[in-house]
C-alpha cells in the first residue's frame, strides 16, 4: 500500500508550474514593495508563463491523466 492515502496530484507538470509561479509571485511582491510597475508586470507575466508551461507539460504526458483514481 502506498504511503499516501489519497492521490494529491504530485506530478512533474504540477511541481514545475508551482515553482515558476512561486518565482512570479516573488517578483510581483518585490514590485509591490519597491513600487515598481515593471516588476509587478514582470511577475504577472511569469505567472502567465507558469500556466502555459504547466499546460504544455500536462499535454505532453507529464501531468495527471483523465478520470477518477481509486485510493489503492
Amino acid at each position: 500500500m502506498s504511503a499516501h492515502q489519497y492521490d494529491h496530484g504530485h506530478t512533474v507538470a504540477g511541481w514545475v508550474g508551482f515553482g515558476i509561479a512561486t518565482v512570479g509571485a516573488g517578483v510581483a511582491g518585490l514590485g509591490v514593495c519597491t513600487v515598481s510597475g515593471l516588476l509587478i508586470t514582470g511577475g504577472l507575466a511569469i505567472g502567465v508563463v507558469s500556466l502555459l508551461v504547466t499546460w504544455a507539460l500536462h499535454l505532453s504526458g507529464w501531468g495527471k491523466g483523465p478520470g477518477l483514481r481509486p485510493r489503492a
